[in-house]
């Protein structure tokens, strides 16, 4: 899954995620006509882990001294964040008798990722403790969760006149799989000679079932809310479009199989004695070690359902409308139930006439900091087209920046 929310995906798409901004997706539009559609995205970010760290963890056999170094300097005293999305979806919409209404579906798999951790942590992680020797390193505040679901959704459309329209879609939601880990005031002390370690840790976590993986098994069930409104109007002779959505708002029920564990204990681990050569053995042996190490893990062990909030989505943007020349927008998105911190942007782009633009974006916050991209679209009569490429910051400083997002797509539109 690692390399799921590295890799950019390059797959049909119309309305697509961008970096931390989400637009809408294929049947959120005014004037609704039938159409059928395919569109996905992929998108990876994160305020301090940099794409050359993460070029040389996924793909080189091992990490240079060099590399971990140059990561570590660039992490701040205060909590990384680090998240991805994925989707890919068939959409579309029927439309009814008169124009002015729609009946919508949507057909989607969908994942995302996210975590929150410190330096000292990584520098744990991909130092070892030999540099805390002598020293406690403090663990609170980490999080991580990778989740997978499905989305069958069905909705409606309506359009009361030229400059106003809404959408609404109900979702049913099958939970493929997740992962929740959360550390809370947990430590790890080395003694100055690296013969003692004591660790303290509070630490819960919940995984679906690890018998049933794969896509499309059904570990969890639960519904999603979409919903859409659009708005044109006119300031000082320029006509604007003004929208506002919410996405993915909902929560799934993991099945009484999900596995949880609850751990809040203290280990300590004094070396080896060997006044007696005849009892090395027994010390050493990794039976026994993982024995001692595990027992606390399984004291903390149950089974049983979990109800949990998926991270969704709210957004409002504000789009120039002119045939020709040059345009401007900005909006500001939050992400719901969901470490990632508002974003705001703004999106100057070019009409080089009715059916092709180019569209900009500048924008900060997010899962990271100052992020930059492009996009551009073509719409005739029965198609329309676009492609996006997101976080090109993070391209051109990748020693800097962390982010990578990309995707493109298709859409055919039915009647006049």
């Amino acid at each position: 899954m690692k390399r799921l929310f590295a890799i950019s995906f390059i797959l049909f798409s119309v309305q697509t995620l961008f970096a931390q901004r989400l637009q809408g997706p294929l049947w959120a539009q005014g004037n609704q006509r039938s159409f059928v559609g395919v569109y996905g995205y992929g998108s990876a970010v994160s305020t301090g882990l940099t794409n050359k760290f993460a070029s040389e963890l996924l793909f080189s056999d091992q990490l240079s001294v060099e590399g971990r170094s140059d990561q570590l300097n660039r992490l701040g005293e205060k909590s990384i964040l680090a998240g991805g999305d994925y989707s890919l979806a068939i959409q579309g919409a029927l439309n009814l008798k008169g124009g002015s209404m729609a009946l919508l579906f949507s057909m989607s798999d969908e994942a995302f990722a996210e975590a929150r951790f410190k330096r000292d942590a990584f520098k744990l992680a991909f130092n070892g403790n030999k540099s805390f020797a002598g020293d406690t390193v403090f663990i609170d505040d980490h999080s991580f969760r990778i989740g997978r679901f499905q989305k069958i959704g069905f909705g409606w459309s309506y359009q009361p006149s030229l400059e106003t329209s809404y959408a609404v879609m109900l979702s049913f939601v099958n939970g493929e799989s997740v992962l929740d880990a959360r550390v809370n005031d947990s430590w790890i002390y080395t003694s100055l000679l690296g013969d003692t370690l004591q660790a303290n840790a509070q630490t819960s976590l919940f995984l679906s079932d690890t018998a049933n993986q794969g896509f499309l098994k059904h570990n969890g069930a639960g519904f999603m809310l979409d919903f859409y409104v659009e708005q044109h109007f006119e300031v000082l002779d320029q006509q604007w479009k003004a929208s506002a959505m919410i996405m993915n708002v909902g929560a799934v029920q993991w099945r009484p199989n999900t596995e949880r564990y609850a751990l809040d204990t203290t280990i300590v681990f004094s070396g080896i004695a060997v006044d007696d050569f005849n009892t090395v053995q027994e010390q050493v042996s990794a039976e026994a070690l993982q024995d001692s190490l595990m027992q606390p893990i399984r004291d903390g062990y149950s089974r049983g359902s979990v109800n949990q909030f998926l991270p969704g989505w709210f957004q409002m943007h504000i789009q120039q409308q002119r045939a020709r020349g040059f345009v401007m927008g900005l909006g500001f998105s939050a992400r719901l139930q969901s470490l990632a911190g508002n974003y705001g942007y703004i999106a100057p782009g070019f009409r080089f006439n009715e059916r092709v633009g180019l569209d900009a974006e500048i924008g900060y916050g997010g899962f990271g900091s100052f992020q930059a991209g492009v996009s551009g679209t073509v719409h005739y009569a029965r198609w329309r087209a676009q492609l996006r490429l997101g976080n090109l910051e993070a391209f051109a400083a990748p020693n800097r920046f962390g982010g990578i997002t990309a995707a493109g797509g298709f859409q055919y539109f039915f009647g006049l």
